[in-house]
């Protein structure tokens, strides 16, 4: 089983229920087998704080502090 870590809880609540909102209703097609394999247990879902995203590091501009931390994490310090 694949695990992924997300820092957007809407975006997992939306993997794991079925319902369908008005926030819902324009997600594509695609999405549906997502979500099934998500009800198959193909993968899990957990929330990760934005703070230990190490994702931010390419998608964010970050403080220093936290620049450091990210590029420490994925070790491209010499």
């Amino acid at each position: 089983m694949v695990h992924i870590q997300v820092d957007n809880t809407f975006s997992i609540n939306v993997a794991e229920t079925l319902v369908s909102n008005p926030r819902t209703r324009h997600i594509d097609v695609a999405h549906h087998f997502t979500r099934e394999q998500r009800i198959r247990k193909s993968f899990s879902l957990s929330c990760v704080p934005s703070g230990q995203n190490t994702a931010d590091l390419i998608t964010k501009g970050l403080l220093p502090v936290d620049h450091y931390h990210h590029v420490n994490t994925f070790r491209l310090t010499e």
